[in-house]
């Protein structure tokens, strides 16, 4: 479904259309439509087969009264229910139940990213269109999300021409070659309910003395050595990232196709985790390493934000 009064062209767009939607997807949500994303103008939907398709026309229904209502009616692009759907140039398959990179965005991309290195200058907002089609890309190629830090400072540029700067040609390369050699493959759909196929990390680090992780029934502690120390001595996230890095090295081989939560009391590393990247040149290793280990085993990895100031008390009787 997708909306058609939105102020096109207007640079106050995305982040009205992100308060409307984050209240239509609120009410939604306490009407028990099943909404499984909310896209600027695009609207996502869905349910086990076993409800049939009524259940569908009745969140549709719901969805277009309530729109309506407030002024943004939708138009009738509206499909009928689907195992398998294009959104966002993502392929989803809920029979196979896999997100995959639809064949004609890949191609697309290919074409552009090609035609962007060739180019003596880029535009800026071509570099725009290609950072928001590429972070999409990110839930599949996971381990693409540490090679687009570049990408995303020069899709903040002012408008106008620039040259492309070499770190953001080398990111480009590596895009084009991943692309063009098809070298990822699906990510399976995680469902909330599949607690068996997740495993928690609880980590901590101390700022002076050292860190340590427990996860699986392993245990380990460490150190900061005088070498060490002062190369991250300046952000703490990244002592923080440390033993979420190690445990993840260690185990990825024995768990693949799972989902691993990290626990972190700095909020800072919880949110980079969650994000995939950051801008620390070391901390930029560490990802780098964690995304390819999780890329081979078939791992994702999410993170948790526990505050010592409030407990969490969501699983507490």
């Amino acid at each position: 479904l997708q909306q058609t009064s939105c102020m096109f062209g207007h640079k106050q767009l995305p982040a009205w259309a992100s308060v409307v939607s984050s209240e239509l997807g609120r009410i939604l949500h306490n009407e028990a439509a099943r909404v499984a994303g909310i896209i600027i103008d695009d609207l996502l939907f869905h349910g086990p087969r076993s409800e049939g398709i009524d259940r569908f026309r009745d969140d549709l229904a719901k969805v277009d009264a309530l729109m309506t209502k407030l002024n943004v009616p939708p138009n009738d692009k509206g499909q009928e229910p689907s195992t398998e759907v294009v959104f966002s140039g993502l392929r989803i398959d809920t029979i196979a139940g896999t997100i995959d990179i639809d064949e004609e965005q890949r191609l697309y991309l290919v074409e552009r990213i090609q035609q962007l290195l060739l180019a003596p200058r880029v535009e800026a907002k071509v570099i725009r269109s290609i950072n928001g089609s590429i972070g999409w890309l990110c839930y599949v190629v996971y381990h693409g999300r540490c090679r687009r830090d570049c990408l995303h400072r020069a899709s903040q540029r002012p408008d106008g021409s620039f040259i492309l700067p070499r770190p953001l040609r080398k990111q480009l390369r590596w895009w084009l070659r991943t692309l063009t050699a098809k070298s990822y493959f699906p990510s399976p759909i995680w469902y909330h309910n599949e607690l068996q196929s997740t495993l928690l990390i609880q980590s901590d680090a101390s700022g002076e003395f050292g860190f340590g992780f427990c996860a699986a029934g392993i245990h380990v502690t460490g150190c900061w050595s005088s070498a060490l120390a002062p190369l991250i001595d300046k952000d703490m996230f990244v002592k923080e990232l440390l033993p979420v890095t190690i445990a993840v090295l260690l185990l990825a081989p024995a768990y693949p196709n799972h989902i691993f939560c990290a626990a972190s009391d700095n909020s800072g590393a919880a949110f980079r985790l969650n994000c995939g990247s950051c801008r620390n040149p070391l901390g930029r290793r560490l990802f780098i390493a964690m995304a390819d280990q999780l890329h081979t085993f078939r791992c994702h990895l999410l993170a948790d934000w526990n505050n010592r100031e409030q407990p969490d008390v969501r699983h507490s009787d």
